[in-house]
Parts: C-alpha cells; structure tokens; sequence
C-alpha cells in the first residue's frame, strides 16, 4: 500500500521512515512520524547562537556588524526603491520576439503593475544599515563562509592573503 503524506524530502528515504511505513497501521502513523521528527530536530539542532554563527578572527571589534552577519552570506538586502528602469529594460528584452500586439498588453500591464506598487518595507535596521555600509568601504576586512557548517568568518585581509600561498602548498589538501 502507498501511503501519500507530506514529508520532508530528507526523510522519505530514511530507513526508519521505510520500515514504519511497512510496519505501522496507518492510524498510528502520523503520530510515529511526528516524534521521528521531533527527536531528528533534537538530533540535529540549527545554532542560532551568535558565537557559533559569526567568527571574529580580525583585531577590529565587531558589535554593529554581528547582528548584520548573523542574518547569513545569503541573505538579500531588500532595495530602497523599487528598480524601475531595470524592471522596464527586463520587459523590452522578453518582449523582443512577440508579435507588436502582444508585446504592448505587456508593456501596458508592466507599466500598471509598477503604477500600482509600494515602496518595498525595508528588512534593516539603521544601525544595520550603516554596518553594511562600513563593510563595504573596509577593505582591511574578509569576510567569508566556514567550509563546513552554517557560519561566517571576518579575519583581516592581510592575514588571509598571508595564508593562500600555504594553503596552497599543502600536500595534504
């Protein structure tokens, strides 16, 4: 019997989840499922901790910038305004291939579209802000992704460029 039930994608192929599936009567599986994941969560936490997430290895104190850094590498700066002319440029090149009609209900639509849209809600705050600012105009600093787990480094770029030439040599690498 295949039982459809939403899952999160690590887990369908689980050897655990595989046997409940062919051990369990249904009624008693959705509450097995939820304490498997409940104990991987367990197993398995996600740091949120500030000392785990952002490494400081630079001689610059970092106050301002950590809660910046913490939110991740990833992380998109919503804009202050909305990109109007790029939005515009991006329509005109989709547009080129389509018939003259076609191609002005899409300008019109595109053109309404931006007439009726608000100024995007700013995902920083001030001091934020002003953090992303001071990273941007500091070139003594590094910043990059640890190789393995979910965190940042901030080390000087003196010392970084100081450490290719060995890391490159490094036969074990």
């Amino acid at each position: 019997m295949l039982i459809d039930l939403p899952l999160h994608p690590a887990l369908v192929l689980h050897p655990f989840v595989l046997c409940l599936f062919a051990l369990t009567p249904l009624a008693n599986l959705h509450s097995l499922i939820f304490y498997f994941c409940k104990f991987h969560k367990k197993q398995h936490p996600i740091t949120k901790n500030e000392k785990e997430t952002v490494i400081n290895l630079c001689d610059q104190k970092l106050d301002a910038v950590t809660s910046l850094l913490q939110k991740g590498l990833n992380f998109a700066v919503k804009p202050r305004s909305t990109p109007i002319e790029d939005i515009l440029t991006s329509v005109e090149k989709a547009i080129l291939s389509l018939p003259i009609e076609k191609a002005e209900d899409a300008r019109q639509a595109a053109v309404r579209i931006l007439k009726n849209s608000s100024r995007p809600t700013d995902n920083l705050k001030k001091t934020e802000r002003a953090a992303l600012k001071t990273l941007k105009d500091n070139v003594n600093l590094t910043i990059l992704p640890v190789d393995k787990g979910n965190a940042t480094v901030v080390l000087n770029t003196a010392d970084y460029i100081q450490k290719i030439p060995s890391l490159l040599q490094d036969p074990s690498i």
